[in-house]
């Protein structure tokens, strides 16, 4: 019924809704986050409190909605929402502990990820230690990126995934960190 009603002025003014789906702080509108993401225009929030934990996605262009609620206070309802909806737009989605098959890639094709990015206000840096992609977020641990294909890398210490977008000259312009079906772009500065 929340959704349904979202599609029409009985809760909000088109007005109300518009100023809530819009971000203002790093994709944060007013109570919900709103991003695009694979080509679709997503509103989600969850939550949690006292072992339960939520989460809702509106995929509000396709007129989609998925709603995960659970009462085990572990469970990731973030991205079972997202993998219910890649599987709802005919997405291939890799279950839980699934790896991608990891490939080599030599030191130079690495090099040209290496730089200081910014992620959420964060430094996020990337270099190359042994033969290895390392990445280093803000005070967090570094961690070690494993290639999957040529600019797609994957983390074995969380479920997360780093793909890069490579300019003319050769080397990633940015970095795009999808984790918890979120969707983060870290910005490579100079």
């Amino acid at each position: 019924r929340w959704d349904r009603a979202l599609y029409t002025t009985k809760v909000l003014s088109k007005e109300s809704l518009a100023a809530m789906e819009t971000p203002f702080l790093s994709n944060y509108g007013y109570g919900v986050i709103a991003v695009e993401s694979k080509g679709h225009k997503v509103i989600t929030h969850g939550g949690g409190i006292n072992g339960f934990r939520t989460s809702l996605v509106r995929f509000i262009n396709d007129d989609a909605t998925v709603i995960v609620l659970s009462n085990f206070m572990f469970a990731n309802p973030d991205k079972i929402a997202n993998d219910l909806g890649a599987i709802l737009f005919g997405e291939a989605v890799r279950l839980p502990g699934q790896l991608p098959k990891e490939i080599s890639l030599d030191t130079k094709s690495l090099e040209k990820f290496q730089g200081k990015y910014t992620l959420a206000g964060q430094p996020f840096n990337v270099y190359v230690e042994e033969g290895k992609l390392m990445a280093k977020r803000g005070s967090q641990p570094t961690v070690e990126l494993f290639p999957y294909a040529d600019t797609k890398f994957f983390l074995k210490v969380v479920e997360a995934e780093v793909s890069y977008t490579v300019v003319p000259d050769g080397r990633a312009s940015e970095a795009k960190l999808d984790q918890n079906g979120r969707t983060q772009v870290a910005k490579r500065g100079e």
